[in-house]
């Protein structure tokens, strides 16, 4: 895909930056020229964000994706930056305003990389706390069972998805549209200790970036947690800005790819 606008993101070592910016050619391949070697503890990646950064607004693709990051380069490398696709995952259900009760299943629509891995992603506004599954793999829904604890039954949450390539932690994007829904328990399901179902992390929303709250994890879980909290640092943007730019209403149009 032809002119698309990509940001090579930069770790210092205590704060990122946008240190290039390159266009995608008529094959679809980029480049950034002249990006000097990487010391101790920096960090390029490679950032695409619709409607920043020179892209035009646009419905049809993901509101952003996040390439791996890459910790090691010399000067005059030539080196990938990583592969990916920006189709957007087209919402299918609970509906915008939609109300439901737990057991609940969402569903998306899958897009033609195989190699996607998806997940559900929900915040809730009045804590500023976001909570996602783990990876799912190539499916089009999940069935969720419970969520957090500390989240009330009958309240406003939205509701979006992430597609991870492969199921790696980085490499990944988001919908661009999220969605605001009334989640209830049942007698069967509402609170529970293993919050959502699946796995879940819990974070939460301050100063435009996303900080982990709750109960201790597992040893196992802290590196993939550690890492998506450092993802969150690259966009850049003011994150609860965008979900709200990003709600899809009940009078949304309907797109297709």
């Amino acid at each position: 895909m032809a002119g698309i606008y990509l940001e090579l993101r930069f770790w210092d070592g205590a704060a990122w930056s946008t240190h290039a910016t390159a266009i995608t050619g008529n094959d679809g391949r980029y480049q950034f020229l002249d990006a000097p070697g990487l010391g101790t503890d920096q960090v390029y990646c490679v950032l695409y964000r619709n409607g920043r950064a020179g892209n035009a607004n646009n419905p049809n693709y993901l509101w952003l994706w996040l390439c791996r990051y890459i910790t090691s380069y010399s000067a005059g490398a030539t080196l990938p930056g990583g592969d990916f696709d920006i189709a957007n995952i087209f919402l299918v259900s609970p509906n915008p305003g939609a109300s439901v009760t737990l057991p609940a299943t969402f569903r998306w629509t899958r897009r033609s990389v195989t190699a996607d891995s998806y997940r559900l992603v929900l915040y809730y506004a009045d804590l500023d706390e976001i909570a996602f599954t783990n990876l799912l793999g190539y499916v089009d829904g999940v069935t969720i069972t419970s969520i957090p604890p500390t989240w009330p039954s009958g309240a406003s949450y939205r509701w979006w998805i992430e597609a991870h390539y492969g199921d790696g932690q980085d490499n990944y994007g988001q919908s661009y549209y999220n969605r605001v829904i009334t989640i209830s328990y049942s007698s069967e399901a509402g609170e529970d200790d293993s919050a959502l179902s699946p796995t879940i992390w819990i974070w939460k929303l301050q100063d435009s970036l996303l900080r982990m709250v709750g109960p201790p994890m597992k040893s196992a879980d802290y590196g993939q947690a550690r890492d998506a909290l450092r993802r969150y640092h690259v966009f850049g943007v003011n994150l609860r800005g965008d979900l709200f730019a990003r709600q899809e209403s009940r009078c949304a149009p309907s797109f297709s790819v």
